[in-house]
């Protein structure tokens, strides 16, 4: 319709006969044309066909998306904190589904001390969770840390003898004495993100606690120790982990 109207409508105006000559002509050419498309309709595929036939090579083709692998997780507190040489590249998540330490505090935060012997055992005594230190309850976690708190004793920079932890245990014939030293040392922290296991901060602090708050309490503890080190104070951790804790990440 287009075609023929801007024929009809754009011919310069002249001579009534000529111009039927115009618009005889288009309508034959017209009808021309629809009987020519009505012989080829048989042989043309239909919209619902050719939309198949576009559809079907790349639906055949297409494999299923493989399931993504789950995320290896640590298995012991040491793999988690990255062990006493550290290691970046070694270092596993504790908790891949814990939340992701990111925005504003109070970041939840768990700590994990490590003693004088940080080996693969993966926990930590009654004794080692009762010591000092010890961080805030209102830091815990009611389900997932966003944090780990990694204690190591560091082992060069021990110092000299504090005082001599004396234990006195009564048997048969008489009394049992036991004799654990207590020396000044230093430890260091690692600060991980439980999700990714991704190094936050790290840093050192001085054993602070007296002698005699160091001693081991436990008598399993007390019967295996060759020797036991001056604990830093729940204080002074508290204090360097709380911008960490209580502050927004900088993300």
């Amino acid at each position: 319709m287009a075609r023929r109207g801007s024929t009809e409508w754009g011919m310069p105006r002249g001579p009534r006969g000529g111009r039927l000559r115009v618009v005889v002509s288009v309508g034959i050419l017209v009808a021309l044309a629809g009987c020519s498309g009505a012989s080829d309709d048989s042989d043309k595929e239909s919209p619902e066909e050719a939309a198949t036939a576009r559809k079907s090579p790349a639906t055949a083709s297409r494999s299923p998306s493989p399931s993504p692998s789950p995320t290896p997780s640590a298995d012991s507190i040491a793999q988690a904190c990255g062990d006493t040489q550290f290691d970046v590249d070694d270092v596993l998540p504790w908790n891949p589904e814990a939340p992701a330490y990111a925005g504003g505090g109070t970041h939840s935060v768990t700590l994990f001390k490590g003693g004088p012997d940080f080996d693969e055992s993966g926990t930590e005594s009654d004794a080692e969770a009762d010591d000092e230190p010890k961080l805030p309850d209102k830091w815990a976690s009611s389900s997932d840390p966003e944090l780990i708190v990694c204690e190591f004793l560091a082992k060069e920079s021990v110092g000299g003898q504090l005082i001599t932890c004396e234990y006195e245990e009564l048997g048969g014939d008489g009394s049992v004495s036991t004799r654990v030293p207590v020396y000044s040392a230093g430890y260091s922290y690692r600060v991980l993100e439980a999700k990714t296991g991704r190094l936050v901060d790290t840093f050192k602090l001085s054993g602070s606690v007296s002698g005699w708050d160091s001693c081991p309490v436990e008598q399993s503890d007390i019967a295996s120790s060759e020797a036991a080190y001056q604990h830093v104070s729940s204080r002074d951790l508290t204090k360097r982990l709380r911008s960490l804790v209580e502050g927004p990440t900088g993300d």
